[in-house]
């Protein structure tokens, strides 16, 4: 996938079939506003994750996720470009993070949420036993991961020749998961797309290492 260099958004106009890109986010049209922090962004994936503890054993378990993402453009010093993002694997960092212990109340924004998510209860609660309020629920995160305009992305899909804007500098291309192998967008450089493709990849290989060293060292037990 990654054997050549991402191409200017002018050599994007000009290729045929799947192309790798990289520039700048500008909003097209319309945005989104993201649930939690009510960021302006073209694509966010969202999710409330919630703290349990049994006995010694503690985690954080998601409990809820969303997202939604709208065309964008990405532009770079030889032009402008459209890219619809249905159906690409979104690879993004987590932006913002806001915890909430068990008990207190959320800020208003994720109040407001929580009421249009009849799926999410409110953590906002607590027992009264005379002189002691005891909390009720659990701590949460609730955490954003966006694409904002301004941000660094790299796009890997289709081009298809299209005529999408008169404004100046923009090309008449369009990038699109349709007839892609592979269809990815990432907020930052080429060499962070490849980081967190090569990343899963390195914990399996690291996980079927041990399996195989337990399995030899029960076979030699044996």
């Amino acid at each position: 996938m990654y054997r050549n260099e991402p191409v200017d958004v002018a050599s994007a106009a000009n290729a045929s079939g799947v192309v790798e890109v990289e520039g700048t986010v500008e909003p097209h049209e319309v945005t989104l506003v993201s649930p939690f922090t009510g960021t302006e962004c073209v694509a966010c994936r969202y999710e409330v994750e919630e703290y349990t503890s049994y006995g010694k054993s503690s985690h954080w378990d998601s409990i809820y996720s969303g997202g939604a993402r709208r065309p964008f453009v990405l532009a770079d010093d030889t032009g402008r470009l459209l890219v619809e993002p249905t159906g690409a694997s979104l690879a993004l960092d987590e932006d913002d993070v806001v915890r909430v212990d068990a008990g207190d109340r959320p800020p208003e924004r994720i109040r407001r949420w929580i009421g249009e998510t009849p799926e999410v209860d409110s953590e906002e609660g607590s027992w009264d036993l005379g002189p002691l309020s005891i909390a009720t629920g659990n701590d949460r995160k609730y955490v954003e991961r966006r694409l904002d305009p301004g941000e660094t992305v790299h796009v890997y899909g289709v081009t298809e020749f299209r005529r999408w804007s008169d404004a100046g500098g923009t090309v008449n291309a369009v990038v699109r998961g349709e007839g892609a192998p592979f269809f990815r967008i990432t907020d930052g450089s080429e060499r962070e797309a490849v980081r967190r493709l090569a990343t899963p990849a390195l914990y399996r290989l690291a996980a079927a290492a041990v399996c195989a060293v337990a399995v030899t060292y029960a076979g030699i037990a044996l």
